[in-house]
């Protein structure tokens, strides 16, 4: 995965408040220094955890022999 290269967007989106309620928990504890710095670990994990499923996907529908097409 590539690393963050330093530029970052500002984008606005809709979360229960239930989830905002424990992401401050989180926060307050200690696990991470802010909401956005936990909301972009998440969104990191994610898309790494995605790619990784997609590419074994695609190795068991497609056999290794076409992985690099």
């Amino acid at each position: 995965m590539r690393r963050f290269d330093g530029k970052m967007v500002v984008i606005s989106l809709h979360i229960p408040e239930t989830w905002i309620d424990l992401l401050d928990s989180l926060v307050r504890a200690g696990y991470y220094r802010s909401r956005a710095e936990a909301i972009r670990i998440a969104i990191r994990d994610f898309i790494r955890d995605e790619i990784r499923r997609l590419e074994a996907e695609t190795d068991k529908l497609w056999g290794r022999k076409y992985a690099d097409f």
